[in-house]
């Protein structure tokens, strides 16, 4: 699962397969059309992924699957060559928090804590208890609101607050579902930046947008169309 590849400065890094789907369809109901079918795809280290296609392909569906939240009609997902639909509910559940951080296209995060308990609370559960919660309020805007339930904020606060959510949990892939909505221009050029930073050298980010200007920043770019992938 393991090969070499060569950085920009000419030094030869690890590059780790870390999730592999095989042959994955989903249909949502017998003798209806299959959402997609035979999906293979593979992340490794360090890939920046662009997932293009337009609304209703199944790009938000295919997430899921990836993240361990819907079991695939057919299909293996594989983690270090086992499959996570095999897990026990707490394995997958375990899984999950330490591998997968989703950003959701709607604001999901716990509306009894305030944003400040909201980041202390995820913390709990990533990689990596040090980091400094008070760094990421102020990294994403959000000192002045940190005392504040979710309910008070504003769209574009909600949406950099559940970001800084997922990522102070250093999960080793990114899944973002349309990261920047909701979010102004000058949020939304940083918040990409912010996501892209997290891909190396270890981790890797599958992102879904509408916004050709944030794909074509993408090393790896895919499209769903008519229930298939192509690159």
């Amino acid at each position: 699962g393991k090969n070499f590849t060569s950085g920009n400065n000419g030094e030869r890094r690890c590059v780790i397969k870390m999730l592999k789907l095989e042959n994955i369809s989903q249909i949502y109901a017998k003798g209806n059309e299959p959402v997609f079918k035979g999906i293979n795809f593979e992340i490794k280290t360090g890939d920046y992924i662009a997932l293009e296609g337009v609304s209703g392909s199944g790009k938000s569906t295919l997430l899921y699957i990836m993240a361990g939240l819907m079991r695939p009609t057919e299909g293996k997902i594989l983690w270090k060559n086992e499959d996570i639909y095999l897990m026990s509910d707490d394995e997958l559940t375990s899984w999950r928090g330490k591998n997968i951080g989703y950003l959701f296209q709607n604001i999901q995060m716990s509306s009894a804590l305030t944003v400040r308990e909201n980041l202390m609370f995820a913390r709990e559960f990533g990689n990596d208890k040090s980091i400094d919660v008070e760094m990421m309020l102020d990294r994403f805007g959000l000192k002045e609101v940190a005392e504040s339930l979710p309910g008070r904020l504003s769209g574009g606060q909600k949406r950099r607050a559940m970001i800084a959510s997922v990522l102070v949990r250093k999960p080793k892939i990114i899944l973002a579902d349309e990261p920047t909505n909701d979010l102004d221009h000058i949020w939304a050029e940083q918040i990409i930046e912010y996501l892209e930073k997290e891909v190396q050298p270890e981790g890797a980010l599958v992102l879904v947008t509408h916004d050709l200007k944030w794909a074509e920043r993408a090393k790896i770019k895919y499209k769903m169309e008519e229930g298939r992938i192509y690159r």
